[in-house]
């Protein structure tokens, strides 16, 4: 990739299309921070297995906690991201709560 390439958050990338999308823009060459919940409770090995595609396929994409619905927790998340990387380019927010019916 010849660009500079962009600093991408995404919201709800613990599974699903938000992982999914982290890892295509990582592949891509951008600098991924995916966002999720219990990064060190039930969402450990989703945290893990991005190390792993980090370390296997040479791409920059990381795990940050962030809960979606708790402001002071978005907050330190970016803050987290603007100390390592001084910008945020793209947001992606595709968290969302399932809702089970009839």
């Amino acid at each position: 990739m010849s660009a500079r390439p962009k600093v991408v958050v995404i919201t709800g990338a613990s599974s699903g299309f938000g992982n999914l999308t982290a890892r295509a823009l990582a592949e891509a060459g951008h600098i991924v921070y995916a966002g999720m919940r219990a990064t060190t409770g039930r969402n450990a090995p989703a945290v893990a297995a991005l190390a792993q595609v980090e370390k296997d396929r040479g791409v920059r994409i990381t795990a940050v906690e962030m809960d979606v619905q708790k402001q002071e927790s978005v907050d330190a998340a970016v803050d987290h991201v603007m100390a390592e990387q001084g910008r945020i380019d793209v947001v992606v927010h595709n968290a969302g709560v399932p809702i089970g019916g009839r």
